[in-house]
């Protein structure tokens, strides 16, 4: 049947396999293997910049956790909730929503740095 893999690193970068079986007349012959690198190039980086603003972050990893990344280069583990929560990237507390991607061992997440999120609120509150 067909499977998507779990995040490893080929020559330092994340990628993921994609498979599909081959059959003929209800044989299988094999199947087809397709390796795919995770890395985004500059116009859609450009594009999640504008989505999430300059410090909001879209990753990919493992459901397990043992390998994330941000589109920009691997992450290494990260503890990530599914749904939503908290976590600290190089220092800063982010606020982030997993969700599991279909039929695969994937995990997609958004996460935005708490004092993005906060500011708005914290002006009402102070002017």
């Amino acid at each position: 049947s067909s499977y998507v893999s779990r995040l490893y690193l080929q020559d330092g970068a994340p990628v993921f396999e994609t498979a599909a079986p081959v059959t003929s007349r209800g044989v299988f012959l094999g199947q087809v293997v397709v390796v795919r690198s995770v890395l985004a190039g500059p116009a859609a980086l450009r594009l999640l910049n504008e989505l999430l603003g300059p410090r909001g972050r879209m990753l990919v990893g493992n459901a397990d956790g043992s390998l994330w990344t941000n589109f920009l280069r691997p992450l290494g583990p990260l503890d990530l909730p599914s749904g939503r929560g908290s976590f600290v990237d190089d220092g800063e507390a982010r606020m982030v929503y997993a969700s599991p991607i279909a039929g695969t061992p994937l995990l997609f997440a958004v996460s935005v740095p708490n004092a993005d999120l906060l500011a708005p609120v914290k002006g009402l509150l102070w002017s």
